[in-house]
């Protein structure tokens, strides 16, 4: 099964992933990683302040980045 690492880049600087988990496919690792920008972001909503300039990429045991998540495409805002 492939490894995948999410590695977060944002505000408050780069999070690697060392160890990876693995996943059946991409799909699954880019649900992942939705559901982890998502969390995070859900913590910043507790502090009051979000940042959406942050991204995600998701890259294979060899460092290749498969695809990068922007932070802003993985919520939808509604303003009023």
């Amino acid at each position: 099964m492939p490894r995948y690492h999410l590695h977060i880049y944002n505000h408050t600087g780069e999070t690697l992933d060392q160890e990876g988990s693995e996943y059946s496919d991409i799909g699954i690792a880019r649900a992942k990683a939705i559901a982890g920008i998502r969390s995070f972001l859900s913590a910043e909503v507790l502090e009051g302040k979000v940042d959406l300039r942050g991204y995600l990429d998701i890259a294979d045991d060899d460092g290749t980045v498969l695809e990068r998540i922007d932070f802003h495409d993985a919520v939808k805002i509604h303003d009023i």
